[in-house]
C-alpha cells in the first residue's frame, strides 16, 4: 500500500496510567477486554451458583439454610415469656401447659345465659350477698344498691346475653363475685392465671373506675364466706377484704368506657399457701362521683384461664352449660294423683320422692313453693335430702281425702358456696 507523504503513519500507545474514564466511549468495553477472573466472578454472580462462604444461624456456599439448632428463643417475635412451663401457641404466644385443658374457662356462665332464679332482681332479691343469674353472686355496700337484669345483644360480638347492674342508690359501691368450688379449683392453685372479660358503662365518668381481681381462699375447703367484701373503703381505694380471702393481683382502675370493649388482666400468680378455693370478682369503685341514679354497669363473657395470656371466650353447648348450673342450684316441680276411685278416710301420708337432674355439689338445701292439693292435705314437708334426690311428704286432715286428689309443689335446691 503506498503512503502519500515522507513517512508511513506511527501507531500511538498511551502511556501508562494516562487513560481516565472519561476517555472510555459509552458502552464500548466488551467482555472479551476483560480479565478472564472478572468474566468468571460476573457469571457465578449472575447464575448464583457460588456466593461467599456463611457460618453461624445461616449457613452455606451455594444454597444458604438456617442452620441446625442455631435459632435462638430471643431471636422470636412470642409475645408472653417463653420458660420451662411455657409452650409456644399457634397464635404467636407463650403459655403455660394449662391452656391446653379441655376447661379453659373455669367460671360457670361467664355469658350470663343461665338465669333459673329469673332475668330480674329488684327489691329484696337484690340484696348484698345474694345469688342472681345463675352462680353469680352480687355483692354490695347495702341492700338494693343497684338492680339486676339479663339482657341480650351485648358485649364485643353484640350478640351475647349480659348482666345489667342498675344504680338504684347513689354513692356506694358494688360489684358481682362467683366463688369457684375445691373440686374444680385443683388446676388453678399454684398456677398463673388471666381473666378477661366485656364491659361497658352508661355514664364514664358517674361510674370511672372498674376493678377486678382473683381471691384465693386458705381456710376449710369450701366453707367460703360468701360476702368477700369485709369493708368497702373509699372512693379510689381497694375493698378490704374478708378474713381468709387473699387477692392474688392489685386490682386497678380499667378505663372502662361507654362501648363493649374486652378488658384482660394476665400473668396473676395464685400462690396464696394453703388456698382451697378461688373466686373472681369484678367491682366499681366509686362513691361521691357515683351520684346518679339509673346508671349502668354491664358485663358479659367473663373468663379465668390458666396462662400467662388470655384468650377468646369460648361457648359451651348450652345444655352443658345448664348442667353445670345445676350442680349448684337446680328448679323443678312435684305432683302426684291418689287413684280415682279411692275415698281415703281420717288422716293419712303421702310421700313422694324427686330426683335432681344433675348430682348436686353437697347435701342441699330444699325450698318448698305454690304447695297445692284438690281435697285435704295440708302439712307439707321434705326428708331424705342427699346429693342426688329429696322426698316431700304431706299428710291429710282428719276428714280425709276424695279419689283423684292431686298433690304438687314447685322446689328448689340449693348447693352454692
Amino acid at each position: 500500500m503506498g503512503y502519500i507523504g515522507n513517512n508511513p503513519p506511527q501507531e500511538t500507545i498511551p502511556a501508562d496510567d494516562t487513560v481516565t474514564t472519561a476517555m472510555l466511549k459509552d458502552d464500548a468495553v466488551t467482555a472479551d477486554k476483560l480479565a478472564n477472573s472478572i468474566n468468571t466472578e460476573i457469571t457465578a454472580n449472575t447464575t448464583k451458583v457460588t456466593n461467599a462462604t456463611h457460618t453461624g444461624d445461616v449457613t452455606g456456599a451455594t444454597a444458604l439454610t438456617i442452620a441446625t439448632d442455631a435459632v435462638d428463643i430471643a431471636m422470636l417475635s412470642a409475645t408472653g415469656t417463653a420458660s420451662s412451663s411455657t409452650f409456644l401457641r399457634g397464635d404467636n404466644a407463650w403459655a403455660s401447659a394449662g391452656d391446653i385443658n379441655i376447661r379453659s374457662n373455669s367460671l360457670i356462665n361467664g355469658d350470663m345465659r343461665i338465669a333459673q332464679r329469673g332475668t330480674s332482681f329488684t327489691s329484696s332479691d337484690n340484696n348484698d350477698d345474694v345469688y342472681t343469674l345463675d352462680r353469680w353472686l352480687l355483692l354490695s355496700d347495702g341492700n338494693d344498691i343497684v338492680d339486676v337484669t339479663q339482657q341480650s345483644d351485648g358485649g364485643t360480638s353484640s350478640a351475647s346475653k349480659y348482666m345489667r347492674l342498675d344504680v338504684e342508690t347513689t354513692a356506694k359501691k358494688f360489684g358481682i363475685c362467683q366463688v369457684i368450688g375445691t373440686d374444680d379449683c385443683r388446676d388453678l392453685i399454684g398456677q398463673s392465671v388471666s381473666i378477661s372479660f366485656d364491659a361497658k358503662v352508661t355514664n364514664a365518668s358517674k361510674l370511672s373506675d372498674i376493678r377486678a381481681v382473683v381471691l384465693a381462699w386458705n381456710s376449710t375447703a369450701d366453707a367460703v364466706t360468701s360476702d368477700v367484701v369485709s369493708a368497702w373503703g373509699a372512693e379510689g381505694s381497694n375493698p378490704t377484704f374478708a378474713t381468709n380471702w387473699t387477692a392474688e393481683n392489685t386490682a386497678s382502675d380499667l378505663s372502662v368506657t361507654t362501648s363493649w370493649a374486652n378488658y384482660k388482666i394476665e400473668n396473676i400468680s395464685i400462690d396464696t399457701s394453703s388456698a382451697t378455693n378461688v373466686a373472681i370478682f369484678i367491682w366499681q369503685n366509686n362513691v361521691a362521683t357515683n351520684d346518679t341514679a339509673g346508671i349502668f354497669l354491664e358485663v358479659s363473657e367473663v373468663k379465668l384461664e390458666v396462662g400467662s395470656t388470655a384468650t377468646a371466650f369460648e361457648y359451651r353447648p348450652i345444655a352443658e352449660e345448664l348442667s353445670l348450673c345445676q350442680r349448684y342450684y337446680e328448679v323443678g316441680r312435684l305432683q302426684w294423683r291418689s287413684s280415682p276411685s279411692i275415698t281415703w278416710g281420717g288422716n293419712y301420708y303421702a310421700y313422694n320422692t324427686a330426683s335432681f337432674k344433675v348430682t348436686k355439689r353437697a347435701t342441699p338445701t330444699i325450698v318448698l313453693a305454690n304447695e297445692y292439693t284438690t281435697d285435704g292435705y295440708v302439712d307439707y314437708n321434705t326428708a331424705d335430702i342427699s346429693t342426688e334426690e329429696f322426698a316431700m311428704s304431706v299428710d291429710s286432715n282428719s276428714g280425709g281425702v276424695s279419689p283423684g286428689w292431686w298433690i304438687q309443689a314447685s322446689w328448689t335446691s340449693e348447693a352454692e358456696l
